[in-house]
């Protein structure tokens, strides 16, 4: 008989660390879904009013302004200034143009050139371990290098 007490007592005791084992494993914390978040400033230091149409929607920049839109979006533990994956200018890759005065363009699917479609062309500044500041700059020769629009 303490045979089979002794036995039945180890089983019980044994499926309970068992259970408390998986109990403790699921509660265990995980990743934690991390984010990073950018200010994107841009500014238009030429004499053109620039504009961006996309849906309906006119995002405009005035001459010889500055204008800035925060940018929230999940990433990874580590993060740099190419570990963005957009910027304001990715919502208007599908119209490939950015206007001066609705008369010339510039062509955003070209990233070679100078284009704020392309984050590389941005000036980045860290301002804390998870947030950065990208800095675009319109200038003349962005309008000069510009044609004609469709």
């Amino acid at each position: 008989m303490k045979t089979i007490q002794k036995t039945t007592w180890m089983l019980y005791l044994f499926i309970g660390l068992i259970i408390n084992c998986n109990f403790l494993q699921s509660c265990r914390k995980g990743d934690v879904e991390r984010t990073q978040d950018a200010i994107f400033v841009y500014e238009n230091q030429t004499s053109h009013l620039i504009i961006l149409e996309r849906a309906g929607t006119i995002t405009t920049f005035m001459p010889n302004t500055v204008t800035s839109f925060n940018v929230t979006e999940y990433a990874g533990k580590e993060t740099n200034e190419f570990s963005y994956k957009r910027n304001p200018f990715d919502f208007y890759k599908d119209d490939k143009y950015v206007s001066f005065d609705r008369t010339k363009c510039l062509d955003l699917s070209i990233l070679e050139t100078n284009n704020p479609s392309n984050l590389r062309h941005y000036k980045a500044e860290k301002l804390s371990e998870r947030k950065y500041k990208f800095t675009y700059t319109f200038t003349e020769a962005d309008y000069n290098r510009a044609v004609n629009c469709p």
